[in-house]
């Protein structure tokens, strides 16, 4: 019986190499760093149902007025708008048009999308061809959210009272807000600056006035182009369809902006560390792999270091790493690519190596490893390049070992761009190019983005590291 037992024992650990060691022969660990992709946006809406609305008031007269008669960008965005929307630029089958002369109210045009042509010509303003308007309120052109529209508001910009916060208000409401994230709603801006022969409107209680011309007779440009704005609204991926459609081939000027506000659609992959990162006076070198019990990683998306008790307090690696980001959305990141972000945060999950069950094992929440690695300097380069600084500090891991970090960089809002102030005016009386109140109306579009990025942060990278403290 003594003997049977022992058999018995003897076929176990022949089969189970290590089981009185608790270290397998041969055994290693090995890393991984899923990068899981971000939400894709869904196809394009079919059937879809466009409504596009002119801003009618004299103000809007000089987009179209040229001493010789030529075409202004004005006119010519008035084209391509058609040519993009409503001829042969849907891949639908089906599409409705819908086609308003935009004041106080919508009213729709009867003559459909021959009359929203005519916003190209002087009588759709000037009172001899419709009935004249004296003021514009652009919430009016805001309704309740539809799945399958796509809402598109041609406008100076110059609102009734000069309230633009109307506008965001209304985008809000019905848009931008938690109830309605699900359907993926966003706002998209073309910023299109053209030729301007005409009256400026000055919409408060002074009902004011002032010419401003960019043109002499003979048609020579001799002031700076006044801006027009085409306002986008509706689910993000007819906006970014037909954004990628206008701006492709140089189909609006050089000078022109086009800018998504998306709350869920900032990156098509997830960064992640990549190459050698620079380092002041190289104090610690990546390696390939980790001692015994051997630990490998599995791709190259993770960095694994080595440290000591001498190490330095404070260890800084810059990092250049690919950045993948939808055209023409909101980042996190300014454009300045001299400018540093202060809206990504990190996430950490950390694991230690447990040299008893020689496995990897979840540190819990609010473990003062979370304070071992920090990031910052969050800067774009480029169009495809993020850079950031990975401080490792020495001192807080507490005795050697080997610890796994898997890092979620997170946005918890968007930059405002360079244009937004310098085409904005803060005085209605401005005699200059620039729009009075813009910068508060994309401003307000940012503040709505920003608080639905609050309550579900989208993770742009995500950033793997295995440090061994000798």
């Amino acid at each position: 019986m003594i003997r049977s037992k022992w058999l018995v024992f003897a076929l176990l650990t022949s089969l189970i190499p290590g089981l009185i060691t608790g270290c397998p022969q041969g055994s290693k660990v090995l890393l991984t760093c899923e990068l899981t992709p971000p939400p894709n946006p869904a196809s394009e809406s079919a059937p879809l149902t466009i409504a596009m609305y002119v801003d009618g008031t004299p103000s809007m007269q000089g987009y179209v007025t040229h001493p010789t008669n030529d075409k202004t960008r004005y006119a010519e965005t008035i084209d391509l708008l058609e040519r993009t929307l409503f001829i042969g630029g849907t891949p639908r089958s089906i599409s409705q048009e819908e086609y308003y002369r935009l004041g106080e109210t919508p009213e729709k045009i009867a003559s459909g999308r021959q009359g929203y042509l005519e916003s190209k010509q002087r009588k759709f303003y000037d009172g001899s061809a419709y009935p004249p308007l004296e003021t514009v309120k652009i919430e009016n052109a805001i309704s309740d959210a539809q799945e399958n529209k796509l809402t598109v508001i041609i406008t100076d910009l110059y609102q009734a009272r000069e309230d633009v916060s109307n506008i965001n208000r209304k985008l809000e409401e019905y848009y931008l807000n938690l109830n309605n994230q699900k359907a993926d709603y966003a706002v998209g801006i073309l910023a299109i600056k053209s030729e301007f022969n005409g009256k400026v409107y000055v919409e408060d209680e002074t009902r004011g006035e002032f010419l401003y011309a960019t043109n002499d007779q003979q048609g020579k440009p001799i002031a700076e182009f006044r801006p027009f704005y085409v306002i986008f609204i509706g689910q993000y991926n007819d906006i970014s369809y037909y954004f990628d459609k206008i701006s492709k081939d140089n189909k609006i000027p050089a000078d022109s902006h086009l800018t998504i506000f998306s709350a869920n659609h900032l990156v098509k992959e997830l960064s992640y560390v990549d190459g050698e990162p620079k380092q002041e006076n190289n104090e610690i070198k990546k390696i390939a792999a980790i001692g015994s019990p051997r630990i490998e990683i599995n791709q190259q998306k993770i960095h694994l270091y080595q440290i000591n008790q001498t190490s330095k307090p404070e260890i800084d690696l810059n990092y250049k790493v690919p950045l993948a980001t939808y055209n023409n959305t909101s980042l996190p990141f300014t454009d300045d690519v001299s400018q540093t972000s202060n809206n990504i945060e990190t996430d950490a999950k950390i694991q230690v190596f447990d040299q008893l069950s020689k496995t990897l094992k979840d540190e819990p929440k609010n473990s003062q490893l979370e304070k071992a690695l920090e990031f910052g300097r969050w800067q774009r380069n480029g169009q495809n390049n993020l850079n950031f600084i990975t401080t490792i500090k020495p001192s807080i891991f507490p005795k050697p070992g080997f610890y796994y970090f898997i890092v979620d960089a997170k946005a918890k809002g968007i930059e405002p761009e360079k244009w937004w102030s310098e085409w904005s005016s803060t005085k209605n009386i401005s005699r200059d190019w620039k729009t009075f109140n813009l910068e508060p109306f994309l401003l307000g579009l940012k503040a709505s983005t920003d608080r639905l990025m609050q309550e579900n942060k989208p993770v742009i990278g995500r950033f793997c590291y295995g440090i061994e403290k000798k």
